[in-house]
């Protein structure tokens, strides 16, 4: 640390006589030993860097893994489509043969009510598969910071006109 000083004085002490003083001064604080204070500064700083691009990283490896794993679920729903699209046509087949023959005698009430229920659990699963479609979609293009792009921004001034 560096202290300059400047100053004068003027002092009367009898009568004729008169002195004027002037005083200049400059200090130096330098630490001649400061326990490695700086380096450790530096150090530490150096590692809370190296941290933190480990914790980057790291982010960037879950965030990639977790895309490609909603990329996967949402391939094998679009794949799961195509034999939910065939269930549900069996199943109504099924449960229109199973209706006639019931109407016939040949078939129990028993039988009619377990087609029916198979048909309504292919539709059940089609619905079910059709949102998690949805949902997927929406997460892998948050993952992909492209979600915001797709949903206009409103100020709050429109927010409050509607």
């Amino acid at each position: 640390m560096l202290t300059s000083r400047a100053g004068k004085q003027d002092e009367a002490s009898y009568i004729g006589s008169e002195s004027n003083n002037y005083m200049v001064g400059v200090q130096l604080n330098v630490p001649l030993y400061d326990d490695g204070l700086n380096r450790a500064n530096v150090k530490k700083a150096q590692t809370d860097i190296d941290l933190a691009t480990q914790k980057i990283r790291s982010l960037e490896l879950d965030l990639n893994k977790r895309t490609r794993t909603t990329y996967a679920q949402l391939q094998t729903i679009r794949q799961n489509k195509e034999a939910l699209a065939n269930a549900i046509e069996a199943s109504s087949i099924a449960f229109v043969y199973t209706r006639k023959e019931f109407e016939v005698g040949t078939k129990t009430t028993f039988d009619l009510l377990n087609t029916e229920q198979k048909l309504l659990d292919a539709q059940t699963q089609k619905t079910v598969n059709d949102q998690d479609e949805v949902v997927f979609v929406y997460q892998l293009l948050d993952q992909m910071g492209r979600l915001n792009n797709l949903v206009p921004m409103q100020t709050a001034q429109q927010v409050n006109n509607e």
